[in-house]
């Protein structure tokens, strides 16, 4: 079983919203976390200002707190599920982020010379 806590903040600036989020997954018995870093930052295209442009970032890595807490191996095949599975989440999430903010967009003619 994988426990996890997130917290996330939004900051209106001057002329752009930055979200940033951390999430830290772990195990009740300890030994081993891992911390989820994200941030998006929404502000005005240069080129035309009534768009945007949407910059997203989220960054998965382990923290090892007492390596003792668990045998080696134990350590390595959690560490490979926690980061494949909570990696494979996160990828399929900023997909769909993409793919809905890309549905609600008018495309100018240079992006749609491919």
């Amino acid at each position: 079983m994988l426990d996890g806590v997130c917290v996330f903040h939004r900051y209106d600036e001057d002329q752009q919203t930055v979200l940033v989020g951390t999430t830290v997954w772990y195990f009740p018995t300890g030994g081993l976390q891992f911390e989820g870093h994200y941030w998006t930052v929404i502000s005005p295209s240069l080129a035309d200002s009534s768009h945007s442009v949407v910059q997203s970032c989220y960054r998965l890595q382990e923290k090892v707190e007492d390596a003792t807490s668990m045998c080696r191996s134990d350590l390595e095949s959690a560490r490979a599920l926690v980061m494949s599975k909570v990696g494979k989440k996160m990828h399929c999430t900023m997909q769909l982020l993409q793919n809905t903010l890309l549905s609600n967009v008018e495309l100018g003619p240079y992006l749609l010379e491919v």
